[in-house]
């Protein structure tokens, strides 16, 4: 509808947002192929191409594509089949400029966090890695050997040394590099 993506172009622009418009499915993922696109909106009705079809695409090619579906004939299913899909809300024409915005910057600050959470994971990965671990020491060396070695083991380890010997930085590292680096790592100070 080209009427409604000049008018959601306007109300984007004017809220500071860089809007690209895309008149079918095909177009839309070129676009998507070739720019760096943070959010989609959707149609549900089109041309040669649903937006649920659309939908299934993006979501194969771009799995982590926000994308919000817009339509002017709502109904609870096609609701329900675009969340199925993974989109992440979804909007019914003539769409309230206010409502619009909210889930937009909504989906956008979803995107930001995940981002963010993403990166943060990997600077644990990477802080917590063995090549971090640096030593001259042979029994240092043998402990970083020892943790490669029940890293990916399920048991339970004791580390035991004086204060200042890097109990925890070798706890981490096991942590960190074991299948439930995804769970919380939980200092305690039993002194």
């Amino acid at each position: 509808d080209k009427a409604f993506r000049v008018a959601t172009r306007t109300v984007l622009e004017d809220e500071g947002y860089t809007a690209l418009l895309a008149s079918s499915a095909d177009e839309a993922l070129a676009l998507l192929a070739t720019s760096s696109i943070d959010l989609m909106l959707s149609d549900l009705v089109m041309a040669k191409m649903t937006g649920i079809e659309l939908l299934e695409k993006v979501k194969v090619q771009f799995p982590d594509m926000m994308v919000i579906m817009v339509t002017g004939f709502a109904s609870i299913t096609t609701a329900v089949e675009a969340m199925r899909l993974g989109a992440i809300d979804y909007l019914t024409k003539p769409c309230n400029n206010t409502e619009l915005l909210l889930k937009i910057r909504r989906a956008l600050m979803m995107r930001r966090s995940e981002r963010e959470l993403q990166h943060l994971r990997e600077e644990l990965h990477s802080t917590y890695s063995f090549g971090n671990m640096v030593t001259r020491s042979e029994k240092m060396k043998h402990v970083i050997h020892s943790i490669r070695q029940v890293a990916d083991t399920d048991v339970t380890i004791l580390l035991q040394g004086e204060s200042g010997t890097g109990k925890e930085l070798v706890a981490r590292a096991l942590h960190y590099n074991s299948n439930r680096s995804a769970k919380p790592f939980v200092a305690v100070n039993c002194s």
